[in-house]
């Protein structure tokens, strides 16, 4: 029948249109592309007609959700919503195809499966039909267009899809609702599938719907669109060969089997989702990935190997991740990726850079036998629990600063392990659930945990004394949370030492500058200069309360001098001993305060004075001393 198919004018169109957009577009989307809307104004005013759902959360729902909540309010109906979009989308005005003889009004990709069942036309008239079209040598811009095809079955299995020029073939927001079949397909052209929806209608003999997507071997060598496509059951795309890029943008997956393939160009799989098992182990991807999809099941790439740039930054995976023997030539961007489950990074070989700063592993995580090249960096990460395992050569190093390490388990495969903490850069890090009591023969006998002197290491020593006051500090806290009394000590000693240096430094810094402000820097300078003098007295005499021994040494250090003053000060000769024992044994009485009677005769103010003076430096000491000692014991 002579004439142009109708279809983008009917209604059939407008409902295929509605449920694409409902799903597709959220609300700050569809406002921006509007002129009617003042885009935060109208957020808010929608936000305060839905119940427990603020405005951030409201400018991310999908259209169709909103429509639910609010209805036509604020110009929201479903047909100025459809119309705005297509003002974006790029459609064909028209169909390009004539109308077929069975139909009034459609071309046969247009007619309705049901209606071609009833005339007797199968998937293999449709794919002739397709095959023509493309074969016909028409050049105009929509020569092939098969915009909102209604298909039952997709089969182009066996065939080479190419055309007379290098126009793409668009296959965009067709719907297929029994199978696609692309076994064996080579697609030589651009292809788009944006926004495509395949629904699997059709039982397998088990019982079970199922997608089948082909089992192997399909060449694409032109780029693919699969934005926005949803694959409602499984597909797979086994050995699928991709030599030019790819994308899956936005698609929404059942679950995806991609296992063998090789991805020769760019793959993108931004916003995708797959509710059930992401496979692609032992893929091969030539160029850059972007796998920032959201995972809600297992997603597995064992053994797969990147060549170029991969991303899963802002990634969510709510099932397993599993990187099993995975080799990442290049980059590895996983900033602020949320591990949900287990998560397996297991003899990996890491070429390029690897960053997972800011990321989350609220289950298990494995970096069990690492190769890496660069450092691998967690800075600012969540660790709840697992293990980091050293490999027997060329140990990576992993940078740690600002994280939070939970029971986490620190080992190498290799023995003896005694340099293990120099492969950790730990600094500002928060310990919780970290059981040091693994490590008493590696920290012992110094007790350090910034250390980085292992032979070529990356990491630059931390020397600002705040932050390693802070590093120890942070450290005490994880030891006293499970109870490692002994590890707490020597932590909190390191950190009251470098409190000490802190001190030092602003003294000497505010001397330094006194010239500029002489009386504030003066004051700043003195105060600082005190703190230095008391935490030093401190660490000195008692150890900062850790140390009896300090304490003992001490008091046999005031002993002995304060004998020295007494021998200075008996100009009378009231003491005689032939090596000055008596000024030794006053000065031992006069230290724990037992002397009996009053001040020998002929003994003068400053000799009563000093010996005074002695009585109360050593009541402290020996107060002190009980402190310490009490305190060392319940260490």
């Amino acid at each position: 029948m002579e004439g142009s198919c109708t279809y983008f004018d009917s209604n059939a169109w407008d409902q295929r249109l509605n449920k694409y957009v409902q799903r597709s577009w959220d609300l700050e989307h569809f406002l921006r592309e509007s002129d009617a809307h003042v885009v935060e104004d109208s957020i808010v005013e929608i936000a305060d007609e839905i119940d427990g759902v603020d405005a951030d959360n409201v400018a991310q729902l999908p259209i169709g959700e909103v429509l639910e909540e609010v209805g036509a309010d604020h110009g929201l109906s479903m047909e100025v919503i459809r119309e705005t979009w297509k003002q974006q989308a790029n459609l064909p005005e028209a169909c390009p195809h004539d109308i077929h003889d069975s139909s009034e009004r459609f071309c046969l990709c247009h007619t309705s499966p049901s209606k071609r069942q009833k005339l007797g036309i199968n998937s293999v008239d449709m794919t002739e039909w397709i095959m023509s079209r493309l074969d016909s040598g028409e050049i105009n811009g929509d020569a092939y267009s098969f915009v909102g095809a209604r298909l039952r079955r997709f089969d182009l299995s066996s065939e080479i899809i190419s055309t007379a020029d290098n126009r793409p073939i668009d296959f965009r927001y067709i719907r297929v609702i029994e199978e696609v079949d692309c076994r064996d397909t080579v697609f030589k052209q651009t292809v788009q599938f944006k926004g495509a929806q395949f629904v699997s209608q059709r039982a397998s003999a088990s019982g079970r719907e199922e997608l089948q997507y082909g089992d192997h071997f399909i060449d694409f060598d032109a780029d693919i669109d699969f934005t926005r496509t949803e694959f409602r059951q499984k597909v797979d795309f086994k050995f699928v060969l991709f030599n030019s890029d790819i994308s899956f943008n936005n698609a929404c997956f059942n679950a995806g089997m991609f296992n063998y393939g090789q991805f020769i160009g760019r793959t993108d799989f931004m916003a995708a989702t797959f509710d059930g098992k992401a496979d692609f182990s032992k893929a091969r991807f030539e160029r850059a990935a972007n796998l920032n999809a959201k995972y809600n099941s297992a997603a597995i790439y064992n053994y797969t190997s990147f060549y170029g740039d991969v991303a899963i930054w802002t990634t969510t995976f709510r099932g397993k991740a599993e990187f099993w023997a995975a080799t990442f030539h290049s980059n590895l961007n996983a900033r602020y990726t949320e591990f949900c489950d287990e998560a397996r990074f297991e003899e990996v070989r890491f070429e390029g850079q690897v960053i997972f700063d800011h990321a989350s592993f609220h289950e298990d995580v494995y970096f069990r036998d690492v190769s890496s090249v660069e450092v691998i960096s967690l800075r600012q990460a969540v660790l709840s629990s697992g293990m980091i395992r050293l490999p027997k050569s060329t140990p990576s190093f992993y940078d740690l600063r600002q994280a939070i390490v939970g029971n986490v388990n620190f080992c190498a495969q290799s023995d003896p392990d005694d340099e293990l903490f120099e492969y950790f850069y730990l600094q500002e890090t928060e310990f919780e659930g970290f059981d040091f009591s693994r490590y008493n023969d590696k920290l012992r006998p110094d007790w350090t945990v910034h250390t980085n002197t292992a032979p070529d290491t990356p990491f630059t020593l931390e020397t600002d004394p705040a932050a390693l006051e802070t590093t120890y500090l942070k450290a005490k806290s994880g030891a006293n949370e499970v109870g490692h009394n002994k590890a707490a000590s020597e932590f909190f000693f390191h950190e009251m030492k470098f409190r000490k240096q802190q001190h030092a430094r602003q003294a000497l810094n505010d001397w330094s500058r006194i010239t500029s402000d002489p009386a504030s820097k003066f004051q700043s300078g003195f105060i600082s200069g005190i703190k230095w003098v008391s935490n030093a007295t401190l660490g000195y005499t008692a150890g900062y309360g850790e140390r009896p021994r300090n304490v003992v040494f001490s008091s046999l250090t005031i002993i002995l001098i304060f004998a020295i003053l007494y021998a200075l000060l008996d100009t009378g000769n009231i003491y005689s001993g032939g090596i000055g024992e008596e000024y030794l044994l006053l000065s031992f009485q006069s230290f724990i305060t037992f002397i009996l009677g009053g001040a020998p005769e002929g003994a003068t103010f400053w000799f009563e004075f000093i010996s005074a003076i002695q009585g109360f430096i050593g009541a402290f000491l020996i107060a002190l001393l009980v402190f310490t000692l009490t305190r060392s014991i319940h260490r």
